[in-house]
């Protein structure tokens, strides 16, 4: 869907599958979401908290400086329905684009 001034705009299920496909790489930080999804990182808190309450992802460490997630099994049989194999390597550099 296109916004103001020709922008597209991604649907909350658009930029809940490019978490959850960032989040088949490893266990990342919201700002490591954020980096690689290109979505801000207020955002990217807003949806984590749905996907968790999904049981889709989970949070492994939450603490007052950092908060780290990882793909749950739903989530990884969900990201397996979209033909993408979860891995555990971290690509700092890599972006993730729907």
């Amino acid at each position: 869907m296109r916004g103001k001034r020709g922008i597209y705009k991604r649907s909350f299920k658009d930029l809940r599958t490019a978490i959850l496909i960032c989040l088949s790489s490893g266990k990342h930080t919201i700002n490591e979401i954020s980096y690689k999804t290109k979505i801000n990182w207020k955002t990217v808190e807003l949806h984590l908290t749905y996907l968790v309450g999904r049981r889709l992802s989970n949070e492994v460490i939450s603490s007052k400086y950092v908060r780290i997630f990882e793909l749950s099994e739903d989530g990884k049989t969900y990201i397996r329905s979209l033909g993408i194999e979860p891995t555990e390597t971290n690509n700092q550099k890599e972006e993730i684009k729907l």
